[in-house]
């Protein structure tokens, strides 16, 4: 039972993200803010990269309200809203450890 629901499971998140949708709960940060984080860090190679800290920084100084109600931006909580935006990334839902469980259950399906 517990193994054909890990299967089902695997299943269902590889139809996910074949359809281009991301694991976890959907952001509540605007998208102006998202887009603000991602243009403040910078993406051009030739340039220094902004810090999460300096990005923070400016969040709080413009009174910028966190999606969370927190009291501050923090720079973690920047990062976090930087690596969903640029990658899909969002925690919990590492792809690397979905990769690797399904390579071993695959393995062991096949070895039976």
């Amino acid at each position: 039972m517990e193994t054909e629901m890990s299967a089902a499971r695997l299943e269902g998140l590889r139809r996910s993200r074949t359809a281009g949708l991301t694991p976890g709960p959907k952001s509540k940060v605007p998208p102006a803010v998202v887009d603000r984080i991602v243009a403040e860090r910078g993406t051009d190679p030739e340039l220094p990269l902004t810090g999460w800290r300096t990005i923070a920084a400016g969040l709080n100084a413009d009174g910028v309200a966190t999606a969370q109600g927190a009291p501050a931006w923090s720079p973690a909580t920047v990062r976090a809203v930087w690596l969903r935006a640029t990658t899909g990334y969002a925690r919990g839902s590492s792809t690397a450890t979905i990769t690797v469980v399904a390579q071993q259950t695959d393995t062991q399906w096949s070895a039976s």
